[in-house]
This record gives C-alpha cells, sequence and structure tokens, in this order.
C-alpha cells in the first residue's frame, strides 16, 4: 500500500488556505482514522480511553470520508470531501489508520484497525513486549 510507512514522518495536508493537518498535531501519540461512520469502534475507543487513564497522551484524528461531518469519540474530524488525505496517505477503503509518535513519525499502519491492533503497536511503539499492555 501506499503511504508513508513505519518510522516515515507523517505528511502534512492542506486543509484550507493557510491551515495544515500538522497546525492541528498536539504534543501525543496520534491515531488517524479514516471512517466512513458518524462514530468510532468501541473497542478502539475504550482502548483509547484506558490509555488515557494509564496517563498516555493520544489524540484521536477521524478523517471522515463519504460526507460523514462528526465523528463521534475522535477528539477531532477533519473531512476529506477530495479524498486528499486518502491519496496521500494510500487508503483506499475505511476502517485504515495510522499511529504516529509525539515527533510525529509512523510507528503502525493498518488496512483495518481493532482495538488489539492498536494495543500491540502501542506495545512496540513504547518498547514493551508482548505481556505488557501499555
Amino acid at each position: 500500500t501506499g503511504g508513508p510507512r513505519n518510522g516515515a514522518p507523517l505528511l502534512n495536508v492542506r486543509l484550507a488556505e493557510q491551515h495544515y493537518l500538522f497546525d492541528k498535531l498536539a504534543p501525543a501519540y496520534h491515531l488517524i482514522c479514516f471512517t466512513d461512520a458518524a462514530v468510532l469502534d468501541a473497542d478502539v475507543v475504550a482502548q483509547v480511553q484506558a490509555l488515557r487513564r494509564q496517563g498516555l497522551p493520544i489524540q484521536v484524528i477521524a478523517i471522515a470520508m463519504n460526507g460523514v461531518s462528526q465523528v463521534q469519540h475522535a477528539d477531532l474530524t477533519l473531512a476529506d470531501p477530495d479524498d486528499l488525505f486518502s491519496a496521500r496517505y494510500g487508503v483506499q477503503h475505511a476502517g485504515a489508520a495510522y499511529l504516529a509518535r509525539p515527533d510525529q513519525h509512523v510507528c503502525a499502519r493498518w488496512l483495518q484497525l481493532d482495538a488489539e491492533r492498536l494495543r500491540h503497536g502501542l506495545n512496540q511503539a513504547l518498547g514493551h513486549n508482548g505481556s505488557h499492555q501499555p
């Protein structure tokens, strides 16, 4: 698949005149979810909430495909009406996701995100073996 690979920097995307994706990023891990639904997967949301309770800063950004205007449980919803995000990130179908470290480098990516994949990706990013859950 296209898009940035593990270890590569995130790609900046122009949102509007003088507004870019990088302007929206907090000093945190970033879970960028490509979705055509109005709500994120409940198991992924539960995993994110558990990580936050443990003190891990993580920002969830929903890239709204197919005209969805607001995605519940995302910290930020960004519209992708012209498929610019999808094209830059090599995403062809809803459900794909990227996880980036606070330094804005990709540490995991998936064609289809689920809670177990997110947990595994974060364990790898944090240097934990499979027996430890962040």
